[in-house]
């Protein structure tokens, strides 16, 4: 191959490899990305969620389309979004890896939450398969129900956290409570424990989400 035309195809080769990246240069874009790793979204629930407008979710959903990041359908009146290919939560786990390992700043955040999580109980997924080997555990998935429709860990029951408080009545007090959500930066899971404990629940957080139990190989209910 001519030096003129190796330098031709590396350039066309590494601008697709950039194409995703420019998709990923975004922290709204990836929050995206990462919720829908979850599951499939709405434009409505995804702006929700990320606290932008509905416009402004659109056009990042559009971008991440156009990279081939994303695909849409269309149920009556909405469009639901999800990612293209579940290999794509392996790629947010490996940056956010990268960023745990050789950015000063995520040692700050993690070791802010860290602290912030000394009040509650966090337990690994080791401990709660002992918890379950020894005792009736009632796992609680604080997720939105579409998320966990989408995949959950076994036996584990929905209580989205905004319904949560209306139904403590349908859990048992004599029984330990695991709660787990997204994953170790999401708080749906600290916010369920501490009102938990507040009406005198045996309650404790998975230190991880869906996703990393679905990277360590474990099964996932659907």
């Amino acid at each position: 191959m001519k030096l003129s035309r190796k330098h031709e195809y590396s350039e066309e080769v590494y601008e697709q490899f950039s194409r995703v990246c420019k998709a990923l240069g975004s922290s709204k874009r990836f929050e995206l990305l990462d919720l829908l790793s979850q599951g499939e979204h709405t434009v409505e629930e995804l702006a929700t969620e990320t606290g932008m407008s509905i416009a402004n979710t659109s056009q990042h959903l559009q971008n991440l389309k156009n990279s081939h990041l994303v695909s849409v359908r269309r149920h009556r009146n909405e469009m639901i979004y999800r990612l293209k290919d579940s290999s794509l939560i392996e790629v947010l786990e490996a940056v956010q890896r990268t960023a745990e390992d050789y950015l000063a700043e995520m040692d700050r955040i993690k070791n802010n939450l860290e602290r912030e999580r000394l009040a509650i109980k966090v337990i690994s997924f080791d401990e709660l398969a002992n918890l379950q080997n020894n005792t009736n555990v009632q796992l609680v998935d604080v997720r939105p129900q579409s998320e966990y429709q989408a995949g959950h860990l076994p036996g584990a029951i929905s209580f989205p956290l905004e319904n949560l408080e209306n139904r403590l009545g349908e859990l048992s007090l004599d029984e330990p409570i695991v709660v787990y959500c997204r994953n170790f930066y999401s708080l749906l899971a600290d916010e369920a424990v501490k009102l938990l404990v507040s009406h005198h629940f045996d309650a404790s957080r998975l230190e991880w989400g869906i996703n990393k139990w679905r990277m360590e190989g474990h099964p996932v209910e659907v």
